[in-house]
């Protein structure tokens, strides 16, 4: 039965029915009425439990879970469970036939032989008599209806009320954790490695560090790839040595930093025009691509998911051009091409020239997609998407789908002022942006003509966006250190997280990180700020109450 509007009858109404009741001089006659209706009654209150009096769905959970998207539609969450007009006019029936008062009232007694069923099962009779008082507001040891269907509306609101706030988690600011890190300029890049379960950073100077799952750092590693002044005998593939300034080699800063999983490689992308391929367990350079004339600013990398079996990988690289290129390789073939004797220097790739990708069994493809810098580019397996974003006010945002082998598909959305960072929310499903004009903007990643929603609050310009897909939640950070949390679906900022650390050598936040398996958010500058979700209402935790009594 569809779930309607809930109008419940006056008392007015309701006292006129009972007062219209059948006389009480004929006995007999009142006798096999009230056993009719007591009989009915019964049959009433076993429909009105299970059609979710007690706010429990008439399906199995598992047909529930089938027809119903709990955290996409709660308006259906509410409907399937609630309790439906027909229902309720039911209900009030059995309270007019069972309270035979002149006044529309039901004593205690009348109360536990009628509705033990309807409010709780396997009650005793002190719980009954609890209850009653509960329902009793005026406490004139009877209840009438308005007494009964208030109590009936609160409960049923209260449960609500608890599940929305077990969903709505929000942050513990009180409990905030500082860890201090090796690092010495700010973090760029904070990754979870599942695999190996741990943590990864990895800060602009080229520092990365290794941390377990409760932060306790494991490994660090500093200044990687910084080369030394090489011989005048140049071997092949070797570039020379970064030029000297003041005496001192010069220090290269990193851009982005990534992990690969199906190779166990740590791509690095730096300033000096080169993306360095790193082995995991001893940091040692593998293979160094070089871009030539520009600047890979953003990094990532994906494996076939249709065919997991395929020797193929595909490095996606950003640049500060506004290309996107995909570099195509088998690892096999190119990490044996790796120096056999220690001096021997890692191979080096030119990506400008065909003769030296071919020569690795590499291939190479990019296109044109912004005006501007390419400030962010990753792979989405679940919409087979590869989505980057710029500062350009006229492609801010591109989307590439593949449609077939080799084959891509590319859609552009314009944002004023551009887009700085984006994420990807699986559900509810959405891409969420955030730019310079300080908004908050979420898409329907199938189609990107106009955003759904635009969310204001931030002062500053975002920064960096991430989800917290436990609560479908949206985290955003800005130039001034704010971090806001957001609720996707219904559209506005739960919370607010004000950093008052004075960082160094730059005040700024520049990552935020959250980790779904241990439900905690990271902020970091060169050193890390944890908050930690706050736990859910317990099960049987008691509710608020009401001034009439009632449980909210």
């Amino acid at each position: 039965m569809p779930a309607q509007t809930i109008s419940l009858p006056s008392i007015s109404n309701t006292r006129s029915t009972v007062a219209n009741a059948p006389n009480r001089a004929d006995k007999g006659a009142s006798l096999a009425q009230k056993a009719r209706l007591y009989s009915h009654a019964q049959q009433l209150l076993a429909d009105a439990r299970s059609g979710q009096v007690e706010l429990k769905s008439r399906l199995d959970d598992a047909t529930v879970s089938k027809k119903i998207n709990v955290l996409k539609d709660p308006a259906a969450y509410r409907s399937e469970r609630e309790m439906n007009l027909a229902h309720f006019r039911e209900l009030l029936r059995v309270f007019q036939s069972a309270a035979v008062d002149k006044d529309g009232k039901m004593d205690v007694t009348q109360f536990k032989s009628v509705f033990s069923v309807v409010l709780g099962t396997g009650l005793t009779d002190e719980q009954m008599d609890v209850l009653f008082m509960k329902i009793d507001a005026n406490t004139d040891d009877a209840i009438d209806w308005d007494e009964f269907s208030t109590f009936m509306l609160l409960r049923a609101e209260g449960q609500t009320a608890m599940r929305e706030a077990a969903e709505t988690r929000l942050f513990n600011a009180d409990t905030m954790t500082k860890i201090v890190t090796p690092h010495r300029e700010t973090i760029n890049k904070i990754l979870y490695l599942s695999g190996h379960k741990r943590f990864m950073t990895c800060s602009r100077d080229g520092t990365v560090c290794y941390w377990s799952d409760k932060m306790k750092l494991q490994r660090s590693y500093k200044n990687i790839g910084a080369r030394r002044p090489q011989s005048p005998n140049k071997k092949k593939g070797f570039s020379p040595a970064p030029p000297k300034v003041f005496g001192q080699p010069h220090q290269r800063w990193v851009h982005d930093c990534i992990y690969m999983e199906d190779t166990s490689k740590v791509v690095m992308s730096s300033d000096d025009h080169e993306v360095t391929i790193y082995d995991y367990t001893t940091m040692e350079t593998q293979i160094r691509l070089d871009l030539h004339d520009t600047v890979a600013l953003s990094l990532d990398s994906y494996h076939d998911p249709e065919n997991p079996e395929s020797d193929q990988t595909t490095l996606i690289l950003g640049t500060d051009s506004g290309h996107i290129l995909f570099f195509t390789f088998s690892p096999l073939l190119l990490f044996s091409a790796t120096g056999k004797k220690k001096d021997d220097p890692p191979p080096l790739i030119n990506l400008t020239s065909a003769r030296s990708l071919k020569t690795f069994g590499a291939t190479l493809w990019k296109r044109k997609s912004h005006n501007d810098w390419t400030l962010k580019v990753q792979y989405f397996a679940d919409l087979k998407s590869v989505v980057s974003c710029s500062p350009d006010s006229r492609n801010s945002f591109c989307m590439g789908t593949e449609v077939g082998k080799g084959k891509w598909s590319f859609v552009t959305a314009s944002v004023y002022r551009g887009v700085n960072t984006f994420a990807f929310c699986k559900f509810p499903i959405c891409l969420v942006t955030g730019g310079t004009d300080r908004q908050i903007r979420l898409w329907n990643p199938y189609r990107l003509s106009n955003p759904m929603a635009a969310l204001r609050g931030h002062s500053s310009p975002i920064t960096d966006i991430t989800i917290n897909p436990i609560n479908g939640q949206i985290i955003s950070l800005s130039v001034d250190k704010q971090i806001r949390i957001w609720d996707i679906r219904k559209q506005q900022c739960l919370q607010t997280l004000f950093d008052h650390v004075e960082h160094k050598p730059e005040d700024v936040l520049t990552r935020v990180f959250f980790s779904k398996v241990h439900a905690r958010l990271i902020a970091a500058s060169t050193i890390m700020e944890t908050y930690k979700l706050r736990d859910p209402p317990a099960r049987g935790a008691e509710v608020p109450r009401t001034r009439g009594g009632g449980e909210v």
